[in-house]
Order: structure tokens, then C-alpha cells, then sequence
């Protein structure tokens, strides 16, 4: 949650100028959100479908030393992506609040 929070919060930091001309042009603020969130999804989604493709394919190594448990417990592959998801909008909110603190006359240009 922090390595997400430390990237979307450094990339919401190199794109002040555009959210602030974006702000200048008549965006809505719900879509800047919007957009800062859509991209730690995107990280995120990736992440876990990676992650469960791994995992799957895992289970036979670990499958032995499970006692009383499906290697394949549909349970845990359900709960433990929905818990990451969920855990990247929390890290994600902050700087897409951020965001939209964008004054777009103070927006430094480069």
C-alpha cells in the first residue's frame, strides 16, 4: 500500500501543470479523481491477475505442507485480491485529493 501510495503520489507530482490546466479548462473535479484512481487500478489490477496466475501455478509446490486446506481455496484467491484492490483506492485517495488542490494560476510551468 505504501510502494502504491509513494508512485501514484510521485506521478500525481510530475503532473501538477496538467491537472492545473485541465482545472483552467472547465474539468470537473470528480474526473480528476477519477483519472488519478483509474491509474492505480490499472497498477493494481495488473498486479493481481499477475499475482493469481502465479499463485495458481504455485500451489503444487505448497500443496503438501497445507494441513486441513485446498491449495486452490477459492476463498483465499477471492478475498486476498479484493483486499489489494481495496487497499490501492485508500492508497490512491490521497493524491488524487491532492490533485485537485491544484491552484491552476500557482501551477509552476517548465
Amino acid at each position: 500500500m505504501v510502494g502504491v501510495y509513494g508512485l501514484v503520489a510521485n506521478t500525481v507530482g510530475r503532473r501538477v501543470q496538467e491537472f492545473g490546466l485541465r482545472l483552467a479548462l472547465g474539468a470537473a473535479p470528480r474526473s480528476l479523481i477519477l483519472l488519478v484512481l483509474v491509474q492505480g487500478l490499472r497498477l493494481a489490477v495488473l498486479g493481481v491477475a499477475l499475482g493469481l496466475a502465479g499463485a495458481w501455478f504455485a500451489t503444487r509446490l505448497g500443496e503438501s505442507m497445507l494441513f486441513e486446506v485446498s491449495a486452490r481455496d477459492p476463498v483465499a484467491f477471492i478475498t486476498a485480491p479484493a483486499v489489494l484492490v481495496a487497499a490501492t483506492v485508500v492508497a490512491c485517495w490521497a493524491p488524487a485529493r491532492r490533485a485537485l488542490g491544484v491552484n491552476p494560476i500557482q501551477a509552476p510551468c517548465e
